[in-house]
């Protein structure tokens, strides 16, 4: 594991404890593993969702893609029936 990789692992442990521990004393909940594996799912997803962006945006920007308004999806989708292609289902 590069140097950046275990800075960033080792930033994103003290922000799960963190907020597992402001969380724990602002609603009065004792922290035992419950409460652990339930910020720790939490922590997952959001860092999932964030990793999802961050490829997304990466991939837009190197193949250039642009999303489609919906009219243009449906003109490509008229285009594409009327050319002999496989109908949409």
């Amino acid at each position: 594991m590069n140097r950046l990789t275990l800075r960033r692992l080792l930033r994103s442990v003290v922000l799960a404890l963190l907020l597992t521990l402001g969380f724990a004393s602002l609603v009065g909940a004792s922290v035992d593993h419950s409460l652990l594996l339930l910020f720790g799912g939490l922590l997952i997803g959001v860092h999932a969702f964030l990793g999802y962006c961050r490829y997304h945006r990466r991939l837009s920007a190197v193949f250039r893609m642009q999303e489609l308004s919906d009219e243009d999806y449906e003109r490509i989708k008229l285009e594409r029936h009327h050319d002999g292609g496989p109908a949409s289902r």
